[in-house]
């Protein structure tokens, strides 16, 4: 299917030059933005993940060496940096450039996602839609299904009851995975967990 009124839509979620920056640097969008486009729900924050490092300092040079760039900067940590539109508007555009990891293509990005219904993205080089064999099957059940070799179990564990409030649902041998995995974890430090729980926003 070619999604094309999808791909309208994720166009103009975001300013145009930023979705020109993006496309000309070979970036994904992955995770809830897409599955936000695909369930109907509006699509206020969009995840971008980058092929190297040398792409993401790309991006980051030409962004603030371009004028006409409609978001700033407002909050960063050593995985993510979030930008916002500027104003009032009541529902800003926000992008957040993620970095603690690299990846070749968007199969690589689901490998790190902890359940398959944030599992699709769009690839600015093919400019195309990409979905984990389950994405649509598990967002019309509205059933959270765990990946146990995602990078971040911790933030898993609390992302359950963010899920919930949006009408998904977990099974008990599902949840059980989420927390076993999550004990997996060596954490001495509050530093150590601010690292499993940092690299996004919406865990708070």
């Amino acid at each position: 299917m070619s999604y094309d009124n999808e791909k309208r839509q994720l166009k103009a979620a975001m300013p145009e030059d930023i979705y020109e920056i993006l496309k000309k640097h070979k970036c994904f969008v992955a995770g809830g933005a897409i599955t936000s486009l695909f369930t109907n729900r509006d699509t206020n924050d969009i995840d971008v993940y980058f092929r190297s490092k040398e792409s993401l300092a790309a991006v980051l040079k030409e962004i603030y060496e371009e004028t006409r760039f409609s978001l700033i900067c407002t909050n960063y940590t050593d995985k993510s940096i979030l930008f916002t539109e500027p104003g009032e508007k009541e529902e800003a555009t926000k992008v957040q450039f993620i970095y603690f990891k690299y990846f070749e293509d968007l199969q690589q990005v689901f490998d790190s996602f902890d359940f398959t219904v944030c599992m699709g993205g769009f690839d600015f080089e093919t400019e195309e839609f990409v979905f984990h064999a389950d994405f649509f099957k598990h967002n019309s059940q509205r059933y959270l299904k765990y990946n146990t070799g995602t990078d971040f179990p911790l933030l898993s564990a609390l992302r359950v009851d963010k899920y919930k409030e949006k009408g998904y649902s977990i099974s008990k041998p599902e949840y059980i995975r989420v927390i076993v995995n999550a004990a997996k974890i060596d954490m001495t430090s509050w530093e150590d967990a601010k690292a499993h729980i940092g690299v996004y926003r919406d865990w708070e």
